[in-house]
């Protein structure tokens, strides 16, 4: 009878687990909500808690990233098991002024190794546990200048922003193009100098940077998102950029801009020149005081001002009352737009015609 008992008793218990299992996914020894499909999922905090005990439940071995990289090239490393940088910290060099480093704040890493030499590409931060981030234990010289390894891609999803390298710790350097003014507007070496961080209350983004993303509405909302003008003041390439982002401005008349994405925002201005560009609908307000050149400018579009030449353009229908000071090169313009100013030529413009209906 109590042999029989326990084979009931034990049944039961199996029963159980196999109800827990369909009921919710089992992933590292943590029962996960159907509605947290993943690290992503759910608040910061419920992610951060779900992440903390993730790492709780499996031994991290403390390590500095010169020992790391010795175990990586010994073939040492044990596979599966999680370490953690103690020394991580972002190294790059100054745009301009070569040899010169910033070093930013130790942050540990918790990483994880795939085989006896290599790593996953994922890493955890302690300091912004929800942060999604990939690692690379190889150093770059140039640039970069790693001294830790790198982190080459690096994502708040709460905030969606993105780039292509760790933004949060990245530093620029400015310089006062007038002595003693405390105006630092200059990105090469002048007078007096001042460094300021990637993203920062005054400019959401200063400096010459590639491969971001700026999620909608970062400018605008009070609830821990960035509140500010968006600004870039140096080189900016394969940038997005949500809408909602009033006010947008690309400063450098130097600059190259190149493969930008706009979302639906206003009151853009952009004293480079520009090509490869996609301008969001509803953009207004805004003014190019460079060459624009291979530009998307979609439906509803209004109240613009090209200040120089506009080539191999499209134009989408219903935009309105924009003005172009320079010339007008081959570029399409689509049924329905209307109360344009041209002040000089137009060579090659193909206006296409509403077709013939009922």
């Amino acid at each position: 009878m109590n042999s029989l008992r326990k084979t009931l008793f034990a049944c039961m218990v199996l029963i159980m687990a196999l109800s827990a299992w369909n009921a919710g996914e089992v992933i590292l020894g943590i029962q996960k909500e159907a509605s947290a499909s993943s690290m992503k999922g759910g608040l910061p905090a419920e992610r951060a808690a779900r992440i903390a005990q993730d790492l709780e439940q499996r031994a991290k071995i403390d390590i500095t990233y010169a020992a790391l990289k010795a175990a990586a090239d010994a073939g040492s490393l044990v596979p599966e098991q999680m370490y953690r940088i103690i020394d991580y910290r972002t190294v790059h060099q100054s745009g301009d002024e070569t040899g010169v480093y910033f070093r930013g704040p130790i942050e540990p890493l918790i990483v994880r190794a795939n085989t006896t030499r290599t790593l996953y590409p994922h890493a955890t931060s302690e300091i912004f546990p929800y942060d999604i981030i990939t690692y690379a234990i190889e150093n770059y010289g140039d640039l970069y200048g790693s001294e830790t390894g790198q982190i080459h891609y690096r994502e708040d999803p709460d905030l969606d922003i993105w780039a292509h390298q760790d933004w949060r710790n990245w530093m620029s350097r400015w310089w006062e193009s007038v002595e003693g003014s405390g105006v630092f507007d200059s990105p090469k070496p002048g007078y007096a100098y001042q460094d300021f961080p990637m993203f920062n209350p005054v400019h959401l983004v200063r400096g010459g940077y590639g491969h971001i993303h700026i999620g909608d509405q970062n400018w605008l909302d009070p609830n821990g998102k960035f509140s500010t003008t968006l600004v870039f003041m140096g080189r900016a390439s394969k940038v997005t950029m949500g809408g909602g982002s009033d006010e947008w401005i690309f400063l450098n008349p130097d600059a190259n801009i190149v493969n930008i994405s706009i979302g639906d925002s206003s009151s853009g201005v952009v004293y480079g020149a520009m090509s490869n560009v996609s301008i969001g609908q509803n953009n207004k307000f805004n003014k190019f005081y460079g060459n624009v050149d291979d530009v998307t400018i979609c439906n509803g579009v209004m109240y613009n001002t090209f200040m120089k030449d506009l080539t191999a353009s499209m134009i989408g229908s219903g935009v309105t009352h924009n003005r172009f000071d320079g010339n007008v090169y081959g570029c399409l313009i689509m049924p329905g737009v209307s109360y344009q100013v041209h002040t000089s030529d137009k060579v090659g413009e193909i206006m296409m015609m509403t077709p013939p209906g009922p």
